[in-house]
């Protein structure tokens, strides 16, 4: 595994040298790891391999098996297209400034229904009187 630097956090360091190990194949799938081996690669303490892993579990690269380690998921590539559609479908339309990635074309059309909506006079109802 590649060396890390104290430029940036450490957690991310590890998350992102276990991931390109990953990627290498120096960490196979299917193989048990566990934590303080990562640490004793790395040459750091157990609490930010832990934390890392637990991101990459999250993103399903890695799956933790209780009182023994870790080991690599293997994904076939079918299992990877619906992991990232269904990511999709729900976190664009959760993510702040997400309507920042539609095109101009489409932009520009919705700002011009909003700005003509706010010209509008308010509707009058029973609430608001004669």
């Amino acid at each position: 595994m590649r060396q890390l630097s104290t430029a940036t956090n450490l957690t991310q360091q590890v998350a992102a040298a276990v991931r390109d190990a990953i990627g290498s194949g120096e960490l196979r799938t299917g193989d048990l790891y566990s934590v303080q081996q990562i640490a004793d690669r790395l040459d750091v303490s157990r609490t930010p391999v832990r934390e890392a892993l637990l991101g990459l579990a999250d993103a399903g690269l890695v799956r933790f098996e209780r009182n023994r380690g870790f080991r690599v998921i293997r994904h076939d590539p079918h299992q990877i297209a619906e992991m990232f559609a269904m990511r999709i479908l729900l976190e664009v339309p959760f993510r702040p400034g997400g309507a920042c990635h539609v095109g101009a074309r489409h932009r520009s059309g919705g700002r011009a229904r909003v700005d003509a909506r706010s010209r509008r006079r308010p509707r009058r109802t029973a609430l608001h009187g004669p």
